[in-house]
C-alpha cells in the first residue's frame, strides 16, 4: 500500500499543481492549491509515519499561511528529519506566523549556526531579522528588538535599514553616542531621508545637553555646530552654542 500510495502521489500532484496555471474567472474565488493540500492531508492520513510526505504537506500549508497547522506537522516530523537547516527554517516561518516570535527567533538562529555560509544568500536571515526587530519595535520590546538588530547587522554588514531602526531605538534609552553612530550610517547609506535627519538632530541636541551637564563643552560644541549644519534655523541649538561659547569665554 505504501509503495502504492507514493508513486500515486508523484504522478497526481504536478497534474494538480498545473490546474493553478489554468485562466479561470475573476469571480471564482477558486486555487488548486487547496486540492494540493488536500490531497496530500489524505496521503498523510494513509501514511502517517511518511516523513517526507508531511514534510511536503507542511510547506504546502506555508504557503497558504495556515501556520497553525503546518507547525503541528513541522513538529511532528522535527525529530525525524536530518540535521539539516530547512526544516529550522520552516519552523521559524511557522511560528512566526502564529504569533510566537520568541520562538521563531530560536529556530532561525538554529538556521544561521547550522548553515551560516548561506543565512544571507539562500535564507535572506538579515531581512528576516529586520523584519523580527520590526516587529518587536512595534511590541515596544526594545531589548529584543536591538537584538534582532543586531542579528540583522551582523549577517549583513553592509545593509542600512537594520541601522536605522537600531539608532531610533538607541535614542530612545538615551545611548546618544550609539544612535549617532548607527544613525549616520544609516544617512550614508540612505542619504536625504527626513526621519534619518530629524533623529540625527534630536540625539545631537539630547547629546549635547548630556556634554554641557558634564561641562564637556567642547564635544558639546561639535554636537550643536552640527544641528545648525543641517537645521540652520533650530533655536535650541542656537541657544545653547552661545550658551557652550559663553561658558568657554570663562
Amino acid at each position: 500500500m505504501k509503495s502504492y500510495v507514493s508513486h500515486a502521489i508523484a504522478v497526481i500532484m504536478p497534474l494538480l499543481l498545473a490546474v493553478c496555471f489554468v485562466a479561470v474567472r475573476p469571480d471564482e474565488a477558486y486555487c488548486a492549491e487547496s486540492l494540493v493540500i488536500q490531497r496530500y492531508r489524505e496521503a498523510v492520513e494513509l501514511e502517517p509515519d511518511n516523513v517526507p510526505l508531511r514534510y511536503k504537506l507542511s510547506v504546502a500549508l506555508l504557503k497558504e499561511k495556515l501556520f497553525d497547522e503546518a507547525l503541528e506537522h513541522l513538529l511532528k516530523i522535527k525529530g525525524g528529519m536530518s540535521g539539516g537547516s530547512e526544516i529550522h527554517y520552516y519552523l521559524g516561518m511557522a511560528y512566526a506566523g502564529a504569533g510566537n516570535i520568541d520562538m521563531a527567533v530560536g529556530e532561525y538562529i538554529m538556521v544561521e549556526n547550522i548553515d551560516p555560509k548561506r543565512a544571507r544568500t539562500l535564507y535572506e536571515l538579515d531581512k528576516v531579522f529586520y523584519n523580527i526587530g520590526i516587529t518587536y519595535q512595534r511590541e515596544d520590546n526594545t531589548d529584543s528588538a536591538i537584538a534582532a538588530y543586531d542579528k540583522s547587522i551582523a549577517i549583513d554588514p553592509g545593509q542600512a535599514l537594520a541601522y536605522c531602526r537600531r539608532g531610533e531605538l538607541y535614542f530612545e534609552v538615551n545611548k546618544y553616542a550609539e544612535a549617532l553612530e548607527d544613525l549616520y550610517v544609516c544617512d550614508d547609506r540612505r542619504p536625504g531621508q527626513e526621519r534619518t535627519l530629524r533623529y540625527i538632530v534630536s540625539t545631537s541636541l539630547a547629546r549635547g545637553l548630556a556634554l554641557v551637564s558634564a561641562k564637556r563643552y567642547e564635544e558639546a560644541l561639535i554636537h550643536f555646530e552640527r544641528i545648525v549644519t543641517l537645521d540652520a534655523g533650530n533655536e535650541n541649538a542656537i541657544y545653547f552654542l552661545g550658551y557652550v561659547y559663553y561658558q568657554k569665554a570663562d
